[in-house]
């Protein structure tokens, strides 16, 4: 895990992972969707989660984007049978300061109506100058169950956070040398800020038809908005003359983002019996459209520095955003098509897990601007639309020393597709690619204690590489 500006990005064996799941639903991580001004933050919580599951490794069997790294699910509170009421608090020495509640009840015991709901608050300081936060959050869930055989749970979450951009890094003398500036420099304006809201609704059905087999079905929505300003210095080398150092203005821009995405998921697990043994199966299918629609408005930059020792962040007033050099809009439409299907067989301590998912993945992308240099001025720059789709094998043996110690051997392919275009703006081949994987895995307490090694081979073809200087 590790901060880009001011996104958190994820990472797993060197690749980044470009999913993040939420009780098995994909979202895309917005690595993905433009560059680190543009894209939108993601608005998560662990207070939010019982707990967060980490596959390393190639995914392609649920997921379809199976870059090799591996993937995160993340897995929300649910209504408990017994009463809880847990309260929190933190504070550290920068100034952040953290409360929590969650409670769940029962309901009502005869209709077997339940109850959760989580509210966090949180303001955090730095030590950079001007650089500050606050968030508010409130999520609520409840179930019912039906004859003991089904139970239908709906889900709502409010995110509301607003925050300091910080886009860039320090820089250094042109000799690549420390400048030794103060801890709290901060190369942003006093009035830059962001301001980010989430909406998440879902439900869910699930329905054991006996003691071996259940169905679930999913649907999920997410509306995410935001809009930040800043007006912020940049530069890997500082110009170093009478002055003692200048940075040009790099970034003078307002950004305005809204992400929405609708997602549906039927899966079908059970057990059954064959040359004398328990085996399992597991089918499913998922769908997903995601809209991310950017707006970008953008000051004049050229020929403006400014002495980076002496910057307070009130040298630039904040302009008005109505009046504006340049404006450009970038919209994307991702849907995507997964069915997987898996079966996992037991034979004594030795088991056999094999399956395939099919992915079909599509994109509709358009750039287009309508002013420049303070006049309008329309043009188009990308319209590209993206179809591609592949089955992804998967195959793994497992086998039990003792309930304590496993070992294993795995094999997927990997798919990836891409939006990518070469020098004539030609669409590039996805990337394709095998991984294979051996290793051991030991679990006790009941699982809340892991360790496990690995020694993995991965292989990937047409990685698309920036050849531009």
């Amino acid at each position: 895990i590790y901060r880009q500006g001011y996104q958190t990005r994820y990472q797993s064996r060197g690749f980044n992972i470009a999913q993040i799941s939420e009780d098995g639903v994909n979202s895309t991580v917005c690595t993905m969707c433009g560059n680190n001004p543009h894209d939108q933050k993601q608005l998560t919580d662990t207070g939010l989660y019982e707990r967060i599951e980490v596959v390393r490794g190639a995914t392609g069997l649920r997921k379809s984007q199976s870059e090799p790294g591996g993937s995160i699910n993340a897995v929300r509170k649910r209504p408990l049978w017994q009463p809880l009421t847990e309260l929190t608090a933190s504070a550290n020495r920068f100034g952040t300061v953290r409360s929590g509640l969650d409670m769940a009840r029962v309901l009502n015991t005869e209709a077997q109506l339940r109850g959760r709901a989580v509210l966090i608050l949180e303001r955090s300081d730095s030590f950079q100058k001007h650089v500050d936060s606050n968030k508010a959050i409130l999520y609520g869930v409840v179930d019912k169950s039906f004859g003991g055989m089904s139970k239908l749970t709906l889900g709502g979450l409010y995110h509301n956070e607003r925050d300091t951009p910080h886009l860039f890094g320090l820089p250094s003398y042109p000799d690549g040398t420390d400048l030794r500036l103060p801890r709290d420099t901060f190369w942003g304006s006093a009035w830059d800020k962001g301001r980010y809201r989430k909406l998440h609704t879902f439900t869910e059905w699930e329905h054991r038809f006996n003691d071996d087999w259940k169905l679930t079905a999913t649907a999920d929505y997410k509306l995410n908005k935001s809009l930040s300003e800043q007006a912020q210095l940049s530069g890997a080398r500082a110009n170093v003359g009478s002055d003692d150092g200048t940075l040009p203005l790099d970034s003078f821009s307002r950004h305005k983002r809204s992400t929405r995405q609708w997602s549906a998921r039927l899966e079908l697990d059970g057990k059954y019996a064959l040359f004398n043994q328990r085996h399992e199966l597991y089918a499913a299918y998922t769908y997903s459209h995601e809209k991310f629609d950017i707006e970008m408005r953008e000051q004049p930059t050229a020929g403006r520095s400014f002495n980076l020792h002496s910057w307070t962040g009130h040298e630039i007033p904040r302009p008005d955003w109505s009046i504006f050099d340049y404006r450009d809009y970038r919209n994307s439409r991702y849907t995507t098509h997964t069915a997987t299907l898996a079966n996992r067989f037991n034979f004594g301590r030795l088991h056999l897990i094999a399956g395939t998912g099919y992915h079909h993945w599509k994109n509709d992308f358009i750039w287009y601007r309508d002013t420049r240099n303070g006049q309008p001025d329309f043009a188009v720059r990308n319209q590209n639309h993206y179809r591609k789709a592949r089955f992804i094998p998967y195959a793994a043996l497992t086998f039990d020393l003792n309930p304590h110690h496993t070992l294993y051997a795995s094999y997927t392919s990997i798919f990836k597709h891409t939006s990518a275009r070469d020098a004539d703006n030609k669409e590039l081949k996805p990337v394709l690619g095998n991984s294979y994987e051996i290793g051991w895995k030991g679990a006790w307490r009941e699982g809340r204690l892991n360790a496990s090694v690995a020694a993995f081979q991965t292989e990937k073809h047409n990685e698309p590489i920036n050849t531009r200087i």
